[in-house]
């Protein structure tokens, strides 16, 4: 069984600008292997624990339920579980009711991994932590080609199809009524979108020209449906990245060119953040923050002052040292990120911590560094009503951001 005690130090140190109290910690049986949050979790996320090489076990409050190593955890909300697993003929897909101190099966549906010569896979449509539709699709091939995606609701039951020529492609869905596929047509140098409602409807399709041959990694970082759309796409010439946004006649309204390649683009408070910008042996990696209406870099973070701000305080030689951003994290209310860095030698080790940063818009920034139980990276999920979970070896440690 799990135990919960209230803690003020263990694992982690403490550089603040500003306050994070640490409420509880959890000791757990077996190690953290996933965090899983949920609207309005809160302090009380969903933990799943690997407890031997085939089985996995998900902790939350009184309750142990065992999955298999072959089981994904899809998603949770307060009292479901939704996972799926893959064998080489079909994809299983099941939703759990919490009962009792376990949870029991509602419902699984069954799909065929493969549809004449294509295949297939699930996979997960929200926004914000909110389900809105499991697709079954398939998988992107190298010339167009008619194919058929299923969207099923909470309730596993299926609630429209569409039908498209896909090769390269990806899905986004920014509400209800906002299905919207980005289609690439790489050697034209064009994007197309197709904008479906919930009955799988189309109400609208675009074309975006570029002026450059995209890779295709190309992706929809914001959908403005008064306003346009954004991209986000890397050239496959240069190291350079384009964040671009057209208004919905294809007028393009703003190119901004980023010199290098940046990495998980995130909306902020009308603004894009992503990270990038260096490597290990030159570590300049810089977060910054993109006016989504103006379509510039209006404020940048230089995170290799917050690097050598730990390595003065470890008493560590910064020659011998570097580190590599391990991504971030919106809170739920869009109030403040989390921003992971891992620090290692040069020669590849790792140093005792990772340092957690905590962005308040452009302004107030709070540290946490983690000391490693050997290689492993602390997991770290912001939840609603600013709560920061932080999970590594056997423990799970819960923080209130203020």
């Amino acid at each position: 069984m799990k135990k919960i005690f209230l803690s003020t130090t263990l694992l982690l140190a403490l550089h603040l600008h500003g306050q994070i109290t640490l409420l509880k910690t959890i000791n757990l049986d077996y190690p953290v292997a996933r965090i899983v949050h949920f609207p309005k979790c809160e302090d009380s996320p969903l933990i799943l624990c690997k407890k031997s090489e085939e089985t996995y076990i998900v902790v939350n409050d009184k309750i142990q339920f065992e999955i298999g190593k072959n089981e994904n955890l899809l998603f949770a909300d307060h009292y479901h579980l939704y996972t799926t697993s893959y064998s080489e003929s079909e994809i299983s897909l099941r939703k759990y009711k919490e009962s009792g101190t376990t949870y029991t099966l509602l419902k699984e549906i069954k799909f065929p991994r493969k549809v004449g010569d294509q295949h297939y896979y699930l996979d997960l449509e929200m926004t914000d932590d909110h389900l809105f539709y499991f697709a079954y699709q398939p998988n992107t091939v190298s010339k167009p080609h008619d194919a058929t995606i299923d969207f099923y609701n909470a309730e596993l039951n299926k609630v429209f199809s569409i039908k498209e020529d896909l090769s390269v492609y990806n899905i986004h869905c920014f509400g209800i009524d906002s299905i919207l596929i980005l289609k690439e047509y790489i050697y034209d140098k064009t994007l197309t979108t197709h904008l479906f409602d919930h009955t799988g409807k189309l109400l609208k399709e675009e074309s975006f020209h570029l002026a450059f041959k995209p890779s295709t990694q190309s992706t929809v970082s914001d959908f403005l449906k008064n306003d346009g759309i954004i991209f986000t796409l890397e050239q496959t010439d240069t190291p350079k990245t384009h964040v671009i946004k057209f208004d919905h006649s294809g007028k393009m309204l703003w190119d901004e060119i980023l010199p290098q390649h940046y990495y998980g683009f995130s909306e902020f408070n009308e603004h894009l953040i992503t990270y990038g910008g260096g490597d290990f042996n030159k570590p300049d990696y810089k977060l910054l923050f993109i006016d989504e209406a103006k379509g510039i870099v209006d404020h940048e973070v230089e995170l290799k002052k917050h690097f050598n701000d730990f390595i003065q305080q470890k008493k560590l030689k910064s020659e011998q040292n570097s580190f590599i951003p391990f991504g971030f994290n919106v809170n739920p209310e869009h109030t403040w990120i989390s921003f992971i860095m891992s620090i290692y030698t040069t020669t590849g080790k790792n140093v005792d911590a990772d340092r957690i940063l905590i962005f308040h818009g452009k302004q107030k920034v709070q540290t946490l560094d983690i000391q490693l139980p050997g290689t492993e990276h602390p997991k770290v999920v912001p939840t609603d009503k600013n709560h920061l979970i932080v999970g590594i070896g056997k423990q799970v440690f819960i923080y209130k951001v203020e």
